[in-house]
């Protein structure tokens, strides 16, 4: 096996033609480049361009990567995709401008980052929580959650986040609880991508629009909450589609009708 095959060892299908070519720090980053947006890819079903866009938060991430990272990743490493997602969100939200930043973009495990935990004790492996929760963090969320397979815990809640729910997070564990604040934009959650959601934790925002109408495609859900939203109208006809559904509390909104019959345990009133 030549030195160049060793190096891209589990970059799956990288262009033939780099395996004779010595290993640069320009192929270095070419194959780090493809590995990440293969996997992004992979994630949301289709094919993306932000890293043409050097001034991109998913161009400048990556470029940390690569070039600034004192920890060196290379390829084939185990930790390189959520790490590079980590750093992601970094750049998406305005980092340098958090509450809190302990150990962000230092040349440790991002698993020691501040609201990071993984899930074994020495404070390594998979990334299983992410709690920002009343940190400063502004703008989107990065579209990639999807590549964080095994993430169970999302709490972003009492920041100033004001875009949607990326519909990548929908093909995520089944265990994933999300808990959100300020979010007053429509939740992207498409047929394709929500039917693994289990636990759906939405209150004190501003939620309105078809919100339950939508919803109502996440088949598995266990519990759902939308308590103190600006929800109105009747209660859609597809929330009889969650036969799974025991727990659901949405008490603070304006909604009329009634909720099916199985469900054991429904929010005494519904009314502001």
């Amino acid at each position: 096996q030549s030195t160049n095959e060793e190096y891209l060892q589990g970059v799956t299908a990288y262009e033939a033609e780099v395996l004779s070519v010595a290993v640069t720090p320009l192929l270095r980053s070419e194959a780090i480049r493809y590995k990440i947006q293969l996997n992004i890819e992979n994630a949301l079903g289709k094919n993306v361009t932000f890293f043409d866009d050097k001034e991109s938060p998913q161009s400048k991430a990556l470029d940390w990567i690569v070039n600034n990272d004192l920890l060196k990743l290379e390829p084939d490493d185990d930790t390189l995709i959520q790490r590079y997602f980590v750093v992601s969100i970094w750049f998406n939200m305005e980092g340098e401008e958090w509450n809190r930043k302990d150990n962000w973009l230092n040349a440790v495990s991002e698993c020691t980052w501040y609201g990071i935990s993984c899930g074994d004790r020495e404070m390594s492996g998979n990334v299983m929580e992410i709690d920002l929760s009343n940190n400063g963090l502004k703008g989107s969320l990065p579209m990639e959650f999807g590549v964080l397979e095994l993430l169970e815990k999302l709490k972003l809640g009492n920041n100033g986040i004001c875009e949607s729910i990326p519909v990548s997070i929908g093909i995520l564990t089944p265990h994933l609880k999300l808990w959100w604040d300020e979010l007053t934009a429509s939740i992207l959650l498409t047929n394709g991508n929500r039917t693994s959601l289990q636990y759906l934790y939405l209150q004190n925002n501003s939620l309105m629009d078809s919100i339950l109408t939508q919803v109502g495609g996440a088949t598995n859900l266990k519990e759902l909450v939308f308590s103190n939203n600006k929800l109105e109208g009747m209660i859609p006809v597809q929330i009889s589609n969650l036969t799974l559904l025991p727990v659901i509390r949405g008490t603070n909104n304006k909604l009329n009708g009634s909720f099916p019959t199985w469900l054991v345990d429904v929010s005494s009133s519904l009314q502001e």
